[in-house]
């Protein structure tokens, strides 16, 4: 099978993420690839089996979007389609979803597209495939019964994460030593894009009230991520004089190391899927304080593999970090089966399985 994946961008992030592994696993089981996109810094975690092509979609060297992009880029994946001879189109972002949608109808081609995300916004403009895939099921919800699309062309497929290698009490030591975090200092983490969606500004008024209250002594929050609120979240914790409990580091830096320096993760997002973060951190046999949105509930279970709290309170998010700072034992439980839920309910060969079975639906469904 021929497949062509469609992006908005290879820059650093849970979708580029997914896209990557999902193109490797293909390439891997014997399909043909092609990952489309704007370039960014994941293009280098494709394999050497998978063929790249590079579109102007975003503005370069940010995450704003190319208005004229897809305008631009049809001719050029037309074209494609047709001298690769692609089976399926497979779209992973609204901006490409609509991209994606126009180019299967002018050549008559099955297209798969992937919602990744809950959203309340842009209805109008959010344009789906013959098939979609649902990355949760209360995406899944979404798409029934917000978009009206049919129960039977929607999929729930969790995604899969691929083995992750450990990281060496060497490597520790040089990300602390980096980090100006001494040897015995707990560690907290935050990973992901530094957007409004994440609301890492309810993360540090959260810091803020636990170091009022002495809740943080020898504990320094790691916030991992880039994007277009670095710079207000940066002047708060100047603001606040938070330096001493808060580093924020660049979406380049080594997240799984920070993951294993770490106690537990936070996420303070007001809208999310089920986030590749959730995973990445079980791996490790981190747990998640979490907020209650999307499909985080899907895998984060109160009391069992991680806390939930709701979104934007941060009272509620301090309190929930303080529980597990001041119960180590309880947080090496709660992580120890999220890691056993990520390795059951997040299988690799399963959710590679699962895309080909929306393939082989949506060519099927072309023919008739």
């Amino acid at each position: 099978m021929n497949i062509l994946l469609l992006s908005d961008d290879m820059q650093l992030g849970g979708v580029p993420r997914h896209v990557v592994d999902l193109a490797n696993g293909l390439a891997e089981h014997g399909h043909g690839v092609i990952v489309c996109a704007s370039d960014g810094p994941s293009r280098a975690l494709l394999n050497s089996r998978v063929r790249f092509v590079a579109l102007q979609l975003l503005q370069t060297g940010t995450y704003r979007k190319q208005w004229l992009g897809p305008t631009k880029a049809f001719p050029r994946l037309v074209s494609l389609v047709r001298r690769e001879d692609i089976d399926v189109i497979h779209s992973h972002k609204r901006f490409t979803d609509l991209l994606g949608r126009a180019v299967a109808l002018s050549l008559n081609r099955p297209h798969v597209s992937t919602c990744h995300n809950t959203f309340d916004d842009f209805y109008r403009l959010s344009v789906f495939g013959h098939q979609t895939i649902a990355c949760s099921k209360s995406i899944e919800e979404m798409l029934i019964r917000r978009f009206h699309k049919k129960p039977e062309s929607v999929s729930v497929v969790y995604v899969g994460l691929k083995h992750q290698a450990d990281v060496s009490e060497a490597e520790q030591a040089r990300m602390r030593s980096q980090l100006d975090i001494g040897a015995t200092d707990r560690v907290i983490c935050s990973i992901g894009h530094l957007s409004r969606a994440k609301d890492r500004s309810t993360l540090l008024r959260a810091v803020a009230r636990l170091n009022e209250q002495n809740a943080l002594q020898r504990v320094v929050c790691v916030i991992v991520g880039d994007g277009e609120e670095e710079q207000a979240l940066k002047e708060y914790v100047r603001n606040r004089r938070l330096e001493e409990r808060v580093r924020l580091l660049p979406g380049s830096t080594d997240v799984a190391t920070v993951m294993k320096i770490s106690e537990f993760a936070v996420l303070s997002s007001v809208q999310e899927g089920i986030p590749y973060v959730l995973l990445e951190a079980a791996w490790f046999a981190k747990a998640h304080v979490a907020t209650d949105v999307g499909g985080v509930k899907e895998f984060v279970e109160p009391g069992v593999t991680g806390i939930l709290v709701p979104p934007r309170d941060p009272e509620a998010l301090a309190t929930a970090i303080r529980q597990l700072i001041e119960s180590p034992d309880k947080a090496r439980e709660l992580g120890a089966n999220a890691r056993e839920r990520c390795l059951v309910q997040h299988s690799y060969d399963t959710f590679l399985r699962s895309v080909v079975e929306v393939y082989e639906k949506s060519m099927q469904s072309r023919r008739q």
